[in-house]
């Protein structure tokens, strides 16, 4: 993993070329997640963070498009971090593993219908 804390991904917002109606989004984009990223994300979630509680915190540029056929043209630059509180820096300590998955115990199986028998 990155020595970044919060490691980033990144992605961009631009106009929306086929908006045809009123309510139709006016930009459109991605993000790529980072595989440094996805591990944190992924050791969030197996360390019991509720995934309502999993975020990643944006942050927007207006950049200019410099070459192609679209050169010129103003576009949102993002850039995702993944955030999490200071009380899950354990997680990322070395050799800490996440906190095993509870599991219901596995249900006993019935008891074989032939043991009434007397023979």
């Amino acid at each position: 993993m990155s020595d970044d804390k919060y490691p980033r991904s990144e992605g961009g917002l631009w106009l929306n070329d086929r908006k045809t109606a009123e309510n139709h989004p006016s930009v459109t984009g991605h993000i790529q997640i980072s595989p440094e990223q996805l591990k944190v994300l992924v050791t969030l979630h197996r360390g019991g963070v509720a995934p309502e509680k999993i975020k990643l915190q944006l942050a927007a540029w207006t950049r200019t498009i410099s070459q192609g056929e679209n050169k010129g043209d103003k576009f949102q630059y993002l850039r995702a971090n993944a955030y999490y509180p200071e009380e899950y820096n354990h997680l990322f300590e070395e050799g800490a593993q996440p906190e095993a998955e509870t599991k219901a115990p596995a249900p006993k199986p019935d008891a074989d219908p032939d043991d009434d028998f007397p023979f």
